[in-house]
């Protein structure tokens, strides 16, 4: 979400950044003009009682067991997610992550205009007609049968496969407002992350001290214990949301 909005302001937009990253959406509203957008991070919690939302661009990056708590099961955390493009049509956009098996099913049901996106592998351009994915270590968009190089992902400062998830959809997002490809290139470069999510602390007698308490699930410890190669010290705790911790434990093999 930081992200895309950073996308936005370096190219001259307005951009909002709201929702559940920590502003509230209403308290914007008043002072937005015909240049600004609203960049939303929508938890499920808002979704839920969704009803008239409409977004130009929406994306859900994955779907993971998360606040079974209150959802129950699966396929209701899900479909309250896929809420989020509801009310789309053919004037909008959904950015989806081919790798990600429900997202991309949710994905398949909206009438927005599709741009696909994969960091694990190359998408067949009759099946997936606009896409962007990781060539040879670089981001390629493929539209209309043509490849545009957006960036080497050495230029990128954010590192990790979930990171690389995060970019490509970001950049989808910012692609569905026509933002200039050399314009988010420059954005990419220079963007170094956000507070308390895989933030490098600092560096004392050799250890490296990294905050990501912004992990509140399993499976956001496995992506960040995937992206740090070397040998771990992990400390954790936090409210049980009912989630199970196998796979974490076994991340957490020879490290």
């Amino acid at each position: 979400t930081a992200l895309t909005g950073k996308m936005f302001k370096d190219a001259g937009r307005d951009p909002r950044i709201v929702g559940n990253i920590g502003n509230p959406i209403i308290s914007e509203i008043e002072s937005a003009g015909s240049n600004t957008v609203f960049v939303a991070e929508l938890s499920s919690f808002q979704l839920e009682t969704a009803k008239n939302l409409r977004c130009k661009a929406a994306t859900i990056i994955n779907i993971t067991p998360d606040h079974l708590d209150r959802h129950k099961t699966m396929e209701n955390y899900g479909n309250i997610k896929a809420k989020i493009y509801q009310n789309q049509d053919n004037e909008d956009f959904a950015i989806i992550n081919v790798d990600d098996p429900l997202s991309l099913a949710l994905g398949e049901q909206t009438s927005a205009q599709k741009i696909y996106v994969s960091v694990s592998q190359m998408l067949d351009g009759k099946k997936f007609p606009t896409n962007i994915s990781i060539q040879n270590n670089k981001i390629i968009l493929s539209k209309e049968n043509q490849e545009f190089e957006i960036i080497d992902l050495e230029d990128i400062p954010l590192k990790g496969k979930h990171n690389y998830e995060n970019v490509l959809c970001a950049i989808g997002l910012a692609l569905a407002y026509e933002i200039d490809i050399k314009s988010l290139a420059l954005t990419l470069k220079h963007f170094t992350g956000v507070e308390h999510r895989l933030e490098f602390v600092r560096k004392v007698k050799e250890v490296s001290y990294i905050n990501d308490s912004k992990g509140t699930n399993p499976d956001a410890s496995i992506k960040a214990l995937e992206a740090i190669e070397k040998d771990i010290i992990l400390i954790a705790g936090g409210y049980d949301k009912n989630s199970n911790f196998d796979k974490l434990v076994s991340a957490f093999d020879q490290r």
